[in-house]
């Protein structure tokens, strides 16, 4: 396999895990509300030995609605779906952050359950959104340090007391924790959205592109991008013509020096298809000894490929041909 084959391989291994997400946006809000729910009555027993949270448990889940809608107005394309998958995932995560403190608990025989694991939980969570909104979800560093605390911190507020803000909050070890997480957070989000340079202005933007077209089909941004890099080369179609003595009726072998690539739905993906409809449904596409570097970046491309296919040349004539041979081994 080519070395280009297999960097077009190492990112679709590398990237299929974002796109992972529940089937329906409304599995992710109804997720997201329960695990909102659980993280309030965790608190309250576990953490606060307070069983009346009738009232914060609302507010909670106010904060959590109202949060997701805003984070989908600034996330690309608007999309909801998003801002609810991002909310599922990090309540997820902060669930488990108040689990393993109650493990912790319980394991190292502490006096006291403290609720700095609550509010650290809320500083991963924060840290977390700046990942997914800078690397996925189409926002600068900037914005998406002005937008990580609104749900995590929304909801803490409104979930604890508050005079046990200040001792939760800004206690030492969770102030150090907190910064600790938002600043390597924030570092790794500006060194990978620089490791495809001097090729790559921005990784995030290809990164993001190539989830646009495998997610919302939507190929034109990444094929943009791929048509920047891409570079002009002369291919040849070489076609083997069979016609009926009467003329009738023909069948073609093609053989296109292009290659198929580089993934669906984007540039010349389905090119053996159309090259097939192309001429009239009667053909049979070979793939020729070429690799991805051979690929057409674009449908516009494609289509100037498959208007070219009406240029060819007779190189060849002949009466007769032989008669195909079959062979089998085993099955």
């Amino acid at each position: 396999m080519s070395e280009s084959s297999d960097d077009v391989s190492r990112i679709h291994n590398k990237y299929t895990v974002t796109l992972f997400t529940p089937s329906s946006y409304y599995i992710s809000l109804v997720l997201s509300i329960i695990l909102a729910c659980g993280i309030v009555a965790l608190t309250y027993f576990a953490f606060l030995n307070d069983d009346e949270f009738v009232v914060p448990l609302a507010l909670v889940v106010a904060v959590l609605v109202a949060s997701q809608l805003l984070d989908s107005r600034f996330i690309k394309n608007k999309e909801y779906s998003k801002a609810l998958h991002m909310s599922l995932f990090g309540n997820i995560i902060w669930l488990g952050i108040c689990l393993s403190g109650l493990a912790a608990f319980h394991i190292l025989s502490k006096p006291e359950l403290s609720l700095n694991y609550v509010a650290i939980g809320a500083f991963i969570f924060a840290s977390f959104r700046i990942g997914i909104f800078s690397t996925t979800l189409g926002l600068n560093l900037k914005k998406s340090w002005a937008l990580c605390f609104i749900q995590p911190l929304g909801m803490f507020f409104a979930m604890i007391p508050i005079n046990e803000w200040e001792s939760s909050l800004l206690n030492p070890i969770t102030l150090g924790y907190g910064i600790t997480l938002l600043t390597v957070s924030s570092v790794w989000s500006y060194l990978t959205d620089r490791a495809g340079r001097p090729s790559i202005d921005s990784t995030h933007k290809l990164v993001q592109a190539y989830l646009s077209s495998r997610s919302n089909n939507d190929y034109t941004e990444i094929e943009e991008m791929i048509e920047e890099g891409s570079k002009p080369s002369k291919v040849s179609t070489s076609q083997v013509r069979l016609k009926t003595n009467d003329g009738a009726s023909d069948v073609r072998l093609v053989l296109p020096e292009i290659h198929p690539g580089p993934y669906h739905p984007v540039g010349g993906s389905n090119i053996p298809y159309l090259i097939y409809k192309n001429l009239d449904s009667s053909a049979m596409v070979m793939h020729s000894i070429s690799d991805h570097a051979l690929n057409l970046p674009s449908k516009q491309e494609v289509e100037n490929y498959l208007q070219s296919l009406s240029e060819s040349n007779v190189s060849q004539e002949g009466l007769t041909c032989t008669e195909p041979v079959t062979v089998q081994i085993n099955k």
